[in-house]
């Protein structure tokens, strides 16, 4: 039980601008938690309506507030880094200006983190409106999420952000030495859950401990900038990558393979695919992590695939895959493109542009492609891999059941190959 032992304590993290509507209702919840070893860390980004003085009022009849107040507007993602750096507790649970705590909810909380292998305690959220009144529309997704395994909420999390920063609670050790959360000014919590699932598994409280406010000024809602939120999604996503602790969480797994490609599938799915920009991004990324994912073979043959459509066939040669069946498949994959005709798999809301320089045929999911030009190789297209076949040999070999038949035979090959 959790009063067997001294309980820990809980830094609650908060940061304000211009909420002087709710701010006074959201401290109040804080401080009736039943749980009472806790403080509050509060940064004001530079408010320019009454929020400061609200908080230095209550201030007066608690000595677990502190308040630092920035002069001038620094952002979300600089104050969240400054609240983590100053955190005294052993756990960390974020709240928004305009979000209501039941009394319960770090108790129930700091319970289920008392099991040391729980990377974060995750609560389901009651969207209320500005009145406070509850909604049944919720931007996000807890019941889905809770229903995932570790791995698959991992791969999930990787393509997009679907838990509410107001409801998790997770251990200040395990964001000590983090820097990536200082870049993100939109999407920070984002990052968080990203860093923390590679950590260990989330555990889900069903009970609705948490009140999440939906209204006209939200700030986690307003202020935001659309070019700024795809440039921190790119971020996030490989920053995941990038992550030392991405290729353990690889590597442990019991089928390493498949749990890569669910990786790579998610991240294929979540990107603009007319962008080469961010294959470009994942291949670097996968780069780094090269020293200790060299051996998988979808990790092989996945970048041999990424430089090929980076051009660089040179380089693509050096990833073969381990079996000797599947390394000629892909040195005769490599060489179609030096043919004039070529098949790609393509996504099924794929859009081919015009071109004088090659002519395209739609057969089912696949993609005839006839260079028109003298010479005998392909201009680069902009295409998406479909990743949705889960055994990578099988994939290749319809490369190779193509390369190796007449040409009046590999259309219907292939076809039957996809089946």
């Amino acid at each position: 039980m959790l009063d067997a032992q001294p309980s820990p304590k809980v830094s609650v993290l908060l940061f304000t601008y211009n909420g002087s509507r709710y701010i006074e209702a959201s401290l109040d919840s804080i401080l009736k938690q039943n749980y009472k070893n806790f403080d509050i860390s509060i940064i004001d980004d530079g408010s320019a309506d009454e929020t400061v003085s609200i908080i230095q009022r209550i201030s007066t009849t608690t000595s677990k507030i502190d308040l630092e107040i920035n002069p001038t507007n620094r952002g979300a993602g600089y104050c969240y880094s400054r609240l983590l750096e100053k955190a005294p507790g052993e756990l960390v649970a974020c709240i928004g200006q305009d979000d209501l705590w039941d009394p319960n909810y770090l108790s129930r909380c700091a319970e289920a983190l008392a099991d040391s292998r729980v990377a974060a305690c995750v609560c389901s959220p009651q969207i209320i409106d500005s009145d406070g009144n509850p909604s049944q529309e919720s931007p996000f997704r807890f019941d889905a999420a809770k229903m995932l395994s570790h791995e698959d909420l991992a791969c999930a999390l990787l393509k997009e952000n679907f838990l509410c920063a107001s409801g998790i609670v997770f251990r200040s050790k395990d964001v000590r030495g983090w820097n990536t959360h200082g870049d993100n000014d939109q999407l920070q919590d984002w990052n968080t859950w990203q860093h923390l699932i590679l950590k260990g598994p989330f555990r889900f409280i069903s009970e609705k401990l948490v009140s999440y406010r939906v209204h006209s000024s939200n700030l986690s809602l307003n202020r935001r900038s659309i070019p700024l939120i795809h440039i921190e999604q790119t971020h996030s996503r490989i920053a995941m990558i990038l992550e030392e602790s991405f290729s353990r969480f690889i590597l442990k797994s019991q089928n390493p393979d498949h749990l890569f490609y669910n990786f790579i599938r998610s991240y294929v799915e979540a990107i603009d695919s007319t962008n080469r920009s961010q294959h470009h991004f994942l291949l670097f990324a996968l780069r780094k992590n090269e020293s200790q994912l060299r051996d998988l073979p979808s990790y092989r043959a996945i970048m041999e695939i990424l430089f090929i459509y980076a051009g660089s066939f040179t380089k693509a040669k050096r990833y073969s895959v381990v079996s000797e069946k599947s390394g000629a498949i892909l040195q005769l994959f490599r060489k179609s493109f030096e043919w004039r005709y070529m098949i790609m798999l393509v996504h099924s809301q794929l859009e081919i542009k015009p071109s004088a320089y090659i002519k395209t045929k739609k057969i089912g999911p696949l993609l005839l492609c006839k260079s028109l030009s003298p010479k005998k190789y392909l201009f680069p297209l902009t295409f998406r891999i479909d990743f949705k076949e889960k055994n990578t040999e099988r994939l290749l070999e319809a490369h190779y059941l193509y390369w190796s038949q007449p040409i009046k035979r590999k259309i219907s090959i292939l076809l039957r190959a996809m089946v």
